[in-house]
């Protein structure tokens, strides 16, 4: 895995859930891409881009549905050879990494808040109530002139409801561009 794949995943995993976030770091899924890129022989660009695809499910940032025909296409390998090559992913990647958050949330389950059952009830049954919530955002008056600068205000006359639009540059990137930050 290249240096700048590393960097850019490690930012990307940040915005994930502790346990899912302690999950992915304790596996070494970058090594068990390249020994699936060596069975099927891929080049040094080959296996790369089949990172970026595993990155991107990972992370959350591409459905997982997409998984087959992204190696089809970024990989550069058949339907029925992409096929395989995402059943073993899943096999050797995916399940792994899903039981590993599993036990963590188990563990935690065995002894819960009162909050988190009140919340698990009502819920419907989610379990994502025994993950660790990220902590809230600063209020606007601790934000900063960064994120004000990122906010144009196009009624300032009225001060009950302003109306606020973001400008362009935070606005959430395509997958693509997501695509194109991590290939070399």
């Amino acid at each position: 895995m290249t240096d700048k794949l590393k960097q850019l995943f490690k930012d990307g995993v940040i915005n994930q859930p502790k346990e899912v976030r302690e999950a992915i770091n304790a596996f070494d899924w970058g090594s068990v891409c390249e020994q699936i890129g060596k069975k099927y022989l891929f080049d040094d660009a080959e296996v790369n881009n089949f990172q970026v695809e595993t990155a991107l499910v990972l992370l959350g940032l591409v459905d997982p549905a997409l998984y087959i025909k992204n190696i089809e296409n970024e990989v550069g390998t058949t339907a029925e050879e992409a096929e395989k090559i995402e059943k073993e992913a899943v096999e050797k990647i995916f399940i792994p990494i899903s039981d590993k958050v599993n036990a963590t949330i188990k563990e935690k389950t065995k002894d819960p808040k009162w909050d988190q059952s009140v919340d698990f009830i009502l819920s419907g049954g989610d379990y994502s109530v025994f993950m660790d919530k990220k902590p809230p955002l600063a209020p606007p008056s601790q934000v900063g002139e960064e994120a004000v600068k990122k906010v144009n205000v196009i009624n300032p006359t009225s001060l009950k409801d302003p109306v606020v639009k973001l400008n362009p540059t935070s606005i959430p990137p395509k997958v693509a561009d997501i695509r194109n930050k991590f290939t070399i």
